[in-house]
């Protein structure tokens, strides 16, 4: 089965602005953080079709990187998105674990550029 999510590159919390980025993680507030990480977690359940019987054994994952500018850092986004996408498909049921057990590959992309929706996709081949 494959499934593909998409998150944008800033996610608003009380009205402020932050990126999915390593800079802006290492940085926030715990209480901060949990809100970014629960805010991503429900853009990516609005993307999903219903949950499996049970959870897939494994995925392949492909991340796709969408900057609005060249100025932007692949390894400084994909993984915040990545990681907060792969929780989410262990909470909802899709994957049994995001250990190296069940995600047996990740390949990163930088694709072209795109100033109006400026994301990170990440699609799961699920086995």
């Amino acid at each position: 089965m494959e499934i593909k999510v998409s998150l944008p590159l800033h996610i608003h919390i009380n009205g402020k602005k932050i990126a999915l980025s390593l800079n802006e993680y290492r940085n926030l507030h715990f209480q901060v953080l949990s809100k970014l990480k629960k805010q991503a977690s429900r853009i990516v359940l609005s993307q999903l079709p219903n949950p499996p019987a049970k959870p897939f054994n494994s995925a392949d994952i492909q991340v796709l990187f969408f900057p609005d500018n060249l100025h932007k850092d692949l390894r400084n986004f994909a993984p915040i998105a990545s990681k907060f996408a792969d929780d989410a498909m262990v909470e909802y049921g899709f994957l049994k674990d995001d250990n190296c057990k069940h995600i047996t590959s990740v390949h990163d992309q930088v694709m072209e550029l795109d100033s109006k929706n400026p994301r990170t996709e990440i699609i799961y081949f699920l086995k």
